[in-house]
């Protein structure tokens, strides 16, 4: 690829103002840290534009997830007025246009921000590109001259040839854009990239993945090269482990710390500074007996709180009994584990169908397979009560049963 071809950083959702949500066991300590995080990596959005030394920074998701403060607003004026400062364009072509208006209300607006929205500019040239906003007002217009980068409003994640954005081959264009989307997405359509930049920073902490701009480099003949780059400095993962009844304590902390290894330390950017870890710690009934979700937690807690000075690990657990469904009779009767199971079994389906479920029915698992009586379940009742997942409640089903066998 040529080396004088144009470069842009494109960039979805900023969600300047956003706070992010849904990362359970994340308190006080870490407050300051998730209201800046979107803030975090605007900064992080301007310096990178600055160090790969593009032409144009694009704009195309929301700026905001609420009405900015004067705060956001300033930041956000600073910063596209450095990038111009250093030749920098900077579009917008997200789909809240509005946007910009509450931007000029606080006196914040760049003026040098160029704004692609119906009934303002429908195309810019920049650096040698022609950059258009597709939708059903211009569709037409737009087919008959040259498009290096078509711009819609319109969710896309695996498409075909015949989806609206291609039929008839009303648009044609090396690049093809989404504003609509959190998560980055990238697909060959026909002679098109369709490419969604996702957020900078999701604000809904429960989604997996770290979030990216995107470097974008097109060449004379139409080649496009798209290269992801971190920014988010807040990151949840997903990660899963399983447990064998065998294992001890020190060989169960040695897989843990093999799977951070490889599915975080290797994975993660350097710049993250909070990564929340969602584990989903799964085994036999007998296996997962030997354990509770807090002692797994204490471990983790106590060995993998950070990956490196500038990085915090926060772990979260569930302890998943996996059911084998078979029953074992032992000298004509249902053996203990069978019980176990179908105890659990019978929280999982019932908490999954109703989180308001009565404890009445657990007195009993089945009259025909067992005179088993079980213990009061205070505990367990007010886990499902407050809506406790029911893996948790499975445990201290599981916890009952133990302790009904102790007490003869």
């Amino acid at each position: 690829m040529l080396a004088e071809a144009p470069r842009l950083l494109i960039a979805g959702h900023l969600h300047l103002d956003g706070v992010l949500r849904g990362l359970p066991g994340v308190g006080d300590p870490h407050h300051e840290l998730l209201r800046d995080a979107p803030l975090t990596a605007f900064e992080r959005l301007i310096e990178t534009a600055l160090e790969q030394n593009v032409d144009a920074l694009l704009l195309a998701g929301s700026l905001f997830d609420r009405l900015p403060s004067i705060r956001t607003a300033a930041l956000f004026r600073d910063g596209i007025e450095a990038l111009h400062e250093e030749g920098i364009v900077t579009v917008y072509a997200g789909p809240n246009p509005d946007q910009v208006r509450q931007l000029s209300k606080l006196n914040c607006c760049p003026q040098e921000m160029i704004l692609l929205a119906p009934g303002h500019r429908t195309e810019v040239t920049v650096a040698s590109l022609q950059l258009a906003l597709f939708d059903e007002q211009h569709r037409n217009s737009l087919t008959k001259s040259k498009i290096d980068i078509g711009i819609t409003w319109d969710t896309f994640g695996h498409i075909s040839d015949d989806h609206r954005l291609f039929h008839g081959n009303r648009i044609s264009a090396p690049l093809i854009l989404s504003a609509a989307h959190e998560s980055s997405v990238t697909q060959q359509i026909q002679n098109s990239i369709v490419h969604a930049p996702g957020s900078v920073q999701a604000i809904s902490g429960s989604i997996p993945g770290v979030r990216t701009v995107t470097l974008c480099q097109l060449d004379t003949n139409g080649e496009v090269d798209l290269q992801s780059i971190p920014l988010s400095s807040v990151v949840y993962k997903e990660l899963e482990c399983l447990l064998n009844e065998k294992e001890s304590l020190d060989d169960v902390e040695l897989r843990l710390a093999e799977i951070i290894e490889q599915q975080v330390e290797k994975t993660l950017p350097a710049n993250v500074n909070l990564c929340h870890l969602n584990w989903s710690i799964k085994g036999s009934s007998k296996a997962v007996a030997k354990w509770s979700s807090q002692t797994l937690l204490e471990l983790l807690d106590l060995n993998f709180s950070e990956m490196n000075s500038s990085t915090e690990l926060i772990n979260q657990v569930q302890l998943i009994p996996q059911l084998s469904g078979s029953p074992h009779r032992h000298e004509e009767a249902f053996d203990e584990e069978w019980i176990e199971e179908e105890l659990l079994r019978y929280l999982s389906e019932e908490c999954q169908s109703n989180a308001e479920c009565r404890i009445d029915g657990i007195e009993q698992i089945d009259k025909k397979h067992s005179e088993l009586k079980l213990l009061p379940f205070q505990e367990l009742k007010q886990e499902l009560e407050t809506k406790t997942l029911c893996h948790r409640a499975a445990e201290l089903g599981l916890q009952a049963l133990r302790d009904q066998q102790k007490a003869g």
